[in-house]
Order: structure tokens, then sequence, then C-alpha cells
């Protein structure tokens, strides 16, 4: 989704890649380093995390200390927990969210290609 925006474009938009957790501690790493691979410059990373019991915070944190953590304060389902996400991000600057869920690996060159189609045309 993007945020509504009159802006002139003098570096890449800001990319925000919020992944949905719950006890997915076992995929994160994969998913967190398909991200940091990726090349696109502008971008900031948020777990979502949805109460998990399996450790997944603790292990974001120490990690991948780049990735910023919202924790839910209850198991809120899909939906609900991504609508929280969705204004911190833009908050933080974001010109697009993407949702991602935890068991995702990105292809590289992804995020570009998102942003590239989503800047074509205004009313994407």
């Amino acid at each position: 989704m993007r945020r509504p925006s009159k802006r002139i474009l003098v570096e890449e938009p800001k990319i925000g890649v919020v992944v949905l957790n719950y006890n997915g501690k076992e995929w994160l790493p994969a998913l967190f380093n398909s991200l940091q691979r990726d090349t696109y410059p502008n971008k900031k990373i948020y777990l979502l995390d949805n109460c998990s019991t399996d450790g997944s915070v603790q292990f974001s944190l120490e990690h991948y200390p780049d990735i910023s953590v919202i924790r839910m304060p209850r198991n809120a389902g899909y939906p609900a927990a991504y609508n929280v996400s969705m204004p911190k991000a833009f908050e933080e600057g974001c010109d697009y969210v993407i949702w991602s869920n935890n068991d995702v690996i990105v292809e590289l060159g992804c995020l570009e290609r998102l942003v590239r189609a989503g800047e074509s045309d205004p009313l994407i």
C-alpha cells in the first residue's frame, strides 16, 4: 500500500517491509537474510509479532538489530495486526508498505521491481 504523497523524488522511495510473525522463529533467518541481501537501498524491516512464545522477538533483536519490532499486546490475527503496523511505518517515513509472511524468501531485486511498478502510474 502506498502513502499519498506529492513529493519530489530526490531519493529512492522508502519501503517498509512488515513481517507478520507468530511462533515463526525457524523461518525468520531465511527471510531476514534475503531482505538484507536485496540491494534496494531505502528499506525498513519490521517484525510484527503476534504474541509469539517461541523466542522469535528475542532472536530477532539479538541477530538482526536493524529490524524494528512491533509487539502486539494480544494475538489479534492477520488483518488486525497489519492494520496496527501500517500507520507506524508511514509515520516513520515509508512511502510504501509491503506485507510479508514470515515463511517468505525475497528474490533479489524484488523490492526495486515493486517500487518501479508503484511509481509507474499514480493510480497504483
